[in-house]
């Protein structure tokens, strides 16, 4: 069930390493953050307020003075992930969600099962250190600053019909795990264009963030 619905992309923060200068800049574009459990945690740390408190709770601390007892939302059961609890309650045009990542590599690929899960229902970024994770189908086309590190990740077999911009071409490849995974690829036009023959197999894009500001981010999905 849908908890609220918001209009412009939100964040989510959790409580692995997070990147405090991408953050810094969202918050700037005033987005709606939510603290997924302990994210709520580093956000205290950090002398910031969010909007909402979602998950079970079992990793929150100092909860009386983090936030009103009626933007605290727990959710019980133990089937799903807090960052999937937060994807399911809430409606956005995109979810950026930092601190997933970078402490336990089971939460990491959990939190990667997630953006595989809602590839074809919600728009969900993962943010890390250094790098920006999402998933898609279908034909992408981005722009990106020159020599940008990035790579593309098969969930499934996917086949190539071509790509522009980038040094190592797609160009009638197929990726698979176990066989060829194109990794440390990189731009060499500011527009990218991949162009998969299977417009429904899911595949992950993985690019390095150095370069870019908050906005230049949130339209990579647009």
């Amino acid at each position: 069930m849908i908890i609220k619905s918001f209009s412009k992309p939100i964040i989510l923060v959790g409580g692995g390493i997070i990147n405090e200068r991408l953050l810094s800049s969202f918050i700037k574009k005033k987005l709606p953050m939510i603290a997924v459990d302990g994210g709520a945690n580093c956000l205290t740390e950090l002398s910031i307020k969010p909007d909402y408190i979602i998950g079970d709770l079992d990793s929150l601390n100092k909860k009386d003075a983090l936030i009103d007892n009626n933007k605290i939302i727990k959710i019980a059961e133990q089937d799903t992930t807090d960052l999937e609890k937060a994807i399911y309650s809430f409606d956005a045009p995109a979810f950026i969600a930092l601190g997933f990542g970078g402490k336990r590599m089971d939460h990491t690929f959990a939190a990667y099962h997630i953006l595989y899960k809602y590839v074809h229902s919600k728009n969900i970024m993962l943010i890390n250190e250094e790098d920006i994770s999402y998933c898609i189908t279908g034909e992408h086309q981005l722009n990106l600053p020159l020599n940008t590190n990035i790579a593309i990740i098969p969930f499934h077999p996917i086949s190539f019909k071509k790509s522009e911009g980038l040094a190592f071409p797609l160009d009638n490849l197929e990726l698979k795990l176990g066989s060829l995974v194109s990794t440390s690829n990189l731009t060499y036009k500011e527009h990218i264009s991949i162009t998969p023959k299977d417009n429904n197999s899911p595949y992950c894009m993985v690019i390095n963030h150095q370069d870019l500001n908050a906005l230049e981010i949130i339209n990579l999905f647009s």
